[in-house]
């Protein structure tokens, strides 16, 4: 067999879906998604994250079912294809994100991410309100949030949007 085709390659950069199972799979991520940032979240922020998560979740899942029902009777098109190069963007983003997320101490001074928690009990320190988390992680932090948010969105939309089917890249 010779080398792959754009087209074949194509074929092979992407996994095929019925309108139904991504709705699933879309709800499961995002379930998964939201008990993980709360989880390695803490105090304040984690009020935060519960309150807005809930709001983001509702509005990122409606969307997509009012989208992939106006894709179904504007265009016809039922099956969807999905990129696995913008879904191990959006994990790569994800594990970021998470390793950086940012907790508090609830009403007392102090601020942590993630990664500092693990080590500061990997370390058997009890503390870890002692000080504010570093701003470098903090950056770290929101820069991998809004790239992960961003990315995700932009991937729905184009998801949703897609001109043309596995059988018409085939076919040319």
């Amino acid at each position: 067999m010779g080398p792959l085709s754009h087209h074949q390659s194509k074929e092979l950069d992407a996994i095929h879906l019925r309108p139904i199972s991504a709705c699933v799979l879309l709800f499961l991520y995002l379930l998964l998604c939201y008990g993980t940032f709360i989880a390695t979240s803490g105090g304040w922020y984690a009020v935060g994250y519960y309150s807005l998560g809930i709001i983001g979740i509702t509005i990122v899942f409606v969307v997509f079912i009012v989208g992939l029902l106006l894709r179904r009777i504007l265009k016809g098109k039922g099956s969807l294809f999905i990129n696995t190069n913008w879904m191990k963007l959006v994990f790569c983003l994800q594990i970021g994100a998470t390793i950086f997320n940012i907790g508090d101490c609830g009403d007392r001074e102090g601020s942590y991410t993630f990664i500092i928690a693990i080590f500061t009990r990997f370390l058997g320190r009890q503390e870890i309100c002692a000080s504010s988390a570093p701003l470098i992680l903090v950056v770290l932090f929101f820069s991998f949030f809004a790239s992960y948010i961003i990315v995700f969105l932009a991937g729905l939309v184009m998801i949703l949007f897609q001109t043309s089917s596995m059988t018409e890249i085939r076919n040319s």
